[in-house]
């Protein structure tokens, strides 16, 4: 089946001529995004995919498949800024495909996804995974660490998580919960990271929820 872009959908109109409903009203997958210093992810919500298709250029992705009912999804996007298309890549798991898309300018932060300053409305940022990494010198040592288990979530095996592949704030919570309110922790290679104490914030969480998040990881 052929797709119109809106650009070309509103070319039709402008000359009188008008597209078949197929085209114009066509569904799209719903889609979650966000931004890292080096890489752009998206994740394209179906479950049970089929037919699968991602192409993938400099300035934009085309995405299409069937979902668990047959039915056609397809969506294109012109991205923000320019990507490297050949150092990027794409997983499938039985929920969603991810697309792992390495950005041309590294450490340049995308305010948005698309070129245009319209907002799809199939698409929304990720607020799970956004952070504002811009000035955080922390980011660059836990990009390796969070890549790869964003690889193992489309794995079909999966390891028990290791404290490694714990967020800065959940190993420091952890730490705290057992050491009290000064906190030190350790990088991959065994030497001292940093050490401080935690925020007034940190402490009145710790005090709340602390007894509840270590009995639950305890289970």
């Amino acid at each position: 089946m052929e797709h119109l872009t809106v650009n070309q959908a509103l070319s039709l109109l402008s000359i009188g001529k008008t597209a078949p409903p197929q085209l114009l009203f066509r569904q799209h997958a719903r889609t979650l995004w966000y931004d890292r210093p080096k890489y752009v992810f998206m994740e394209f919500c179906v479950e049970d995919s089929t037919d699968v298709h991602v192409l993938l250029e400099d300035h934009r992705i085309v995405f299409s498949c069937k979902n668990a009912d047959g039915v056609e999804l397809y969506n294109e996007i012109e991205f923000y800024a320019k990507v490297n298309s050949k150092d990027s890549q794409d997983k499938r798991s039985g929920r969603s495909i991810t697309c792992f898309v390495r950005k041309w300018k590294e450490k340049v932060a995308w305010p948005r996804l698309t070129k245009e300053d319209i907002k799809p409305v199939w698409l929304s940022v990720d607020f799970d995974n956004w952070r504002d990494w811009e000035g955080d010198e922390e980011v660059e040592l836990a990009q390796v660490e969070h890549y790869a288990e964003l690889l193992k979530k489309v794995s079909t095996k999966r390891p028990p998580p290791a404290m490694d592949d714990l967020d800065r704030f959940t190993r420091n919570l952890l730490n705290a919960l057992d050491y009290g309110c000064c906190i030190r922790w350790k990088d991959r290679r065994g030497g001292d990271w940093a050490a401080g104490l935690l925020t007034s914030y940190q402490l009145a969480v710790i005090s709340v929820f602390g007894p509840f998040i270590r009995a639950l990881l305890s289970v």
